[in-house]
């Protein structure tokens, strides 16, 4: 926030001045206080703590059950010695030593051995490799599926995942105490095993650890420890251009060391940034979109039985309902002095922070973070067609008009050839909306309406498909 500078006073005012002059300098201060939006919070449980002692435990990811929300499990880290998973309870399922895992990330629907399964890959500082295991739904568990050492060329450090939905393609993001960043391809090997290839190197400039994609926009967020959090273009030609999201101020919101980053998606394309301020022990909500307006702080303060929450590195948050104990979603932070106890990480329901900013947060259980990468739509594009196909000249999809609109709005597509051509709907979870057009179609510009009063508010897609070509166009409709 921007304080204009007071000049002294010319002259005396007397005591119904100075009590003026109180009653301002208090409102100033009130009003400073709501605009920060600094809140307490109480963590709803806590895991179990890491085996190590020390600082030890550090990131947490959030997978979700394909059939049961609520037998769900939280993947972390103990960086001097395995990775864990924990029911949501907070209770160990499973313990895999021998590695030293810093930073964990999930996506789903990756292809392997001719299934779609949740990856889960990891940094592994024992040796400045990738790990990559999947998650068995039978039994909650993690299976290794690594091809080989998947070796780093950096020491490695920070880590997360991106699915690209112009390509269909996933990918991890590696950085490093030097703010080096490397961006690997992730794919079968032929055998159901993950191999990968670099496809992508940058340097941010000074120490990063925390990361994190949007897979709906095609952008990659890092955080530059003592310095600021950045926004890059997340494909692998995205080259090295960056805007800036938030400056570390020691007069915050936010404040170094910034550590863990995480995306709160909604069904209408909006959502939050997430941030761990580290050197206030408290975490800091940006809008996800526009120009990240900052929104609100809070922290984790003693209540319910359980500590506090200081020194955090990593975070992760889930807008899906998980059962009775987080039908809102969920937000999990590592903890980084648990009282009585090794490092541990703590939950809260994303309701319980939703509620407490004024205006209130979000509370959108639509979006599935499962059916990312499984819908027919396999990527937005904003240009004139698939990456895979390229376009043959005359074909065009132009973006809707008007946009955004209520409740309806006009589609032009054009193709140079008489030709089957088939005009589809999408939601942004890649669930079928509507078919506009589909049949023969002579050469030349042809106009559809899409009618959109019976739906919700939000992004969707409309998909051109005339043989090889596939063409996307993102639409915004606004009640």
């Amino acid at each position: 926030m921007n304080r204009q500078q007071l000049s002294p006073p010319q002259h005396r005012f007397g005591v119904i001045g100075f009590i003026g002059l109180i009653l301002f300098l208090s409102a100033l201060s009130a009003s400073s206080m709501a605009q920060s939006g600094r809140i307490d919070l109480v963590a709803t449980l806590e895991t179990d703590p890491v085996p190590n002692g020390g600082d030890a435990a550090d990131d947490p990811s959030i997978w979700i059950h394909p059939s049961d929300p609520s037998l769900s499990t939280i993947i972390g880290t103990n960086k001097k010695g395995g990775l864990i998973v924990y029911d949501l309870d907070g209770k160990e399922l499973q313990y895999i030593s021998g590695i030293k895992p810093n930073n964990v990330d999930i996506r789903y629907n990756f292809p392997l051995g001719g299934d779609h399964v949740a990856l889960v890959t990891f940094t592994n500082r024992q040796n400045d490799t990738i790990g990559a295991y999947k998650v068995n739904p039978e039994t909650r568990q993690l299976e290794n599926v690594a091809a080989k050492d998947l070796q780093s060329n950096l020491s490695v450090y920070g880590f997360c995942m991106y699915y690209s939905m112009a390509t269909g393609k996933y990918y991890a993001f590696v950085d490093s105490k030097k703010g080096e960043v490397e961006q690997w391809e992730l794919f079968d090997d032929g055998s159901g095993k993950v191999d990968m290839t670099l496809v992508r190197t940058f340097d941010v400039g000074t120490i990063t650890e925390g990361c994190v994609a949007d897979d709906q926009y095609g952008l990659f967020y890092i955080a530059e420890e003592n310095i600021a959090i950045w926004q890059y273009n997340a494909e692998p030609d995205g080259g090295t251009d960056r805007t800036l999201v938030a400056n570390v101020s020691q007069n915050g919101p936010l404040h170094a060391d910034v550590e863990g980053l995480t995306i709160y998606y909604d069904s209408n394309g909006e959502g939050y940034l997430l941030a761990s301020s580290q050197g206030s022990s408290e975490f800091i909500i940006y809008k996800r979109t526009g120009n990240h307006d900052y929104l609100a702080t809070f922290r984790i303060t003693d209540g319910n039985g359980i500590d506090s929450v200081t020194d955090t590195d990593g975070i992760d948050v889930c807008n899906f309902p998980l059962g009775p104990t987080f039908p809102k979603g969920l937000f999990i932070a590592q903890d980084g002095r648990n009282e009585g106890g090794n490092q541990n990480f703590k939950l809260v329901a994303w309701e319980t922070i939703a509620n407490a900013v004024n205006p209130a947060l979000t509370m959108d259980t639509a979006w599935d973070p499962r059916k990312v990468g499984a819908g027919p739509v396999q990527g937005i594009e904003d240009g004139h067609s698939s990456p895979e196909s390229g376009v043959p000249a005359g074909y065009a999809l132009q973006q809707n008009y008007p946009n955004p609109f209520n409740p309806s709005t006009n589609i032009r597509f054009v193709i140079p050839k008489n030709a089957e051509v088939k005009l589809e709907v999408y939601s942004m979870l890649g669930e079928h909306v509507a078919t506009l057009a589909e049949g023969a179609f002579t050469a030349g510009a042809h106009d559809v309406t899409f009618q959109a009063s019976a739906l919700p508010s939000g992004t969707y897609i409309v998909q051109l498909d005339a043989g090889r070509v596939h063409l996307r166009k993102r639409m915004l409709f606004v009640k």
